[in-house]
């Protein structure tokens, strides 16, 4: 298990179980996002959930190393995300009428270890539910992991996955990395543009889609009319 420093995360525990007691349980929430304005948002679950604590927009799942690159890549997400926030704003600023109705909100993404499938099965629904949220459906979950190339079994518990392109390639695990784009950068562009595409199907399985952060900004400004 990877320690929770070598992560990059606080020592303080802000998901109310030990690294040790989710591993037994298959997978556990790492990271989670505390920023309010997600509580009572549309989706599958009770309204008493969604008000005891704000929910996350996106869940990135992987195990051991994989973990501290989700990780990684839910800062650039976040950055990403406060950057088209900031164009938001200034487009909304040419619309005060739309701008009392539309609140440009931060993204909010979850980060989820599974170090084992078979024992996260295990589980009972309510825990399986409380880590994954799939009693809720606006909220994508995506599966990250660099060791396989193809999908095991991950879309049991994921949308969409990232994997590694292929394999075959000697030397430094961060040179292979980079030089397949396996990357925080890259997993984070693939995770925008799913985010920002979704309810829409891309060209293709695998598609690369348009990853500008102004995407969902001029679509927003189409339909306020100025094109």
């Amino acid at each position: 298990m990877t320690p929770r420093g070598e992560l990059g995360l606080p020592y303080k525990n802000n998901t109310g179980m030990s690294g040790s007691e989710g591993v037994r349980r298959g997978a556990y929430v790492v990271h989670d996002c505390f920023d309010a304005g997600r509580a009572g948002a549309n989706g599958g679950g009770s309204p008493a959930a969604s008000s005891a604590s704000p929910l996350p927009d996106i869940i990135l799942i992987g195990s051991g190393q994989d973990v501290a690159l989700v990780m990684r890549a839910k800062e650039i997400l976040l950055e990403m995300s406060s950057r088209c926030n900031q164009q938001l704003q200034a487009v909304l600023a040419e619309f005060p009428t739309a701008a009392s109705v539309v609140k440009p909100s931060r993204l909010k993404v979850r980060i989820v270890s599974m170090p084992c499938w078979e024992l996260f099965d295990e589980q009972d629904q309510a825990y399986q539910d409380s880590v994954l949220l799939t009693n809720y459906n606006d909220i994508l979950r995506i599966y990250v992991e660099k060791a396989a190339t193809k999908n095991t079994g991950h879309d049991k518990y994921a949308h969409l996955s990232v994997l590694m392109p292929s394999f075959g390639l000697s030397g430094k695990a961060a040179e292979v990395e980079r030089k397949l784009e396996f990357t925080p950068d890259y997993i984070a562009s693939k995770v925008w543009a799913v985010w920002v595409h979704r309810g829409r199907r891309l060209r293709e399985a695998g598609a690369e889609a348009d990853q500008g952060l102004s995407t969902w900004v001029s679509q927003i400004t189409h339909r306020l009319g100025r094109h």
